[in-house]
């Protein structure tokens, strides 16, 4: 990811930004300019646009298991560590389609994208040193959207609302499994 930006800047809040929609508090965000001209391996798909930037990571939390290092994005960007938990409270949305969609609009406030920046809106309360490794990381790889959809896979098709909740459910099951084991 650091290779894809051209600058990058931290924003750090005196107190929180509440999202209207979400409830969550912003304590930061850090806004990246994505460089311009970055084509994929694949000429057929394009270049780098800061919406497939986007498109990675808020898929990389809808469709992450257990086991995976999606898991990572959840505690800076949502305060919690995994579906279940988020906001600092424990909550239900495998088993309740409300608290589902209000998961699904979480990641899509936590992320966001315009034409030349994408950025992240971290929920975790004070600084969270280590988000920037974790933008270094693999897990932080960057793919073409239009190539994701192309392959007619069942997984998260990148809209929001009901439609996604199929994969959100199957998702925090195994998340669950996955906390379980947790001491």
């Amino acid at each position: 990811m650091p290779q894809l930006a051209t600058e990058w800047t931290i924003q750090h809040y005196s107190f929180p930004i509440h999202d209207p929609e979400t409830a969550l508090g912003w304590y930061c965000t850090y806004y990246l300019k994505i460089r311009t001209g970055v084509p994929f391996q694949c000429s057929a798909f394009g270049n780098l646009a800061t919406a497939d930037v986007e498109y990675c990571f808020e898929r990389g939390m809808v469709t992450g298991f257990s086991g995976d290092p999606q898991w990572m994005f959840y505690e800076p960007l949502l305060n919690g560590v995994s579906h279940a938990y988020a906001k600092g409270t424990t909550i239900s949305p495998e088993n309740n389609l409300t608290e589902r969609v209000w998961v699904g609009k979480c990641i899509d406030h936590a992320v966001e994208s315009n034409g030349t920046h994408v950025w992240f809106n971290l929920a975790f309360p004070g600084a969270y040193a280590l988000f920037m490794q974790i933008l270094s990381s693999p897990s932080s790889s960057i793919y073409s959207k239009v190539w994701a959809l192309s392959l007619g896979r069942t997984n998260w098709n990148s809209t929001w609302g009901d439609s996604m909740t199929g994969q959100l459910t199957a998702t925090l099951r195994h998340l669950r499994s996955a906390a379980q084991l947790l001491p």
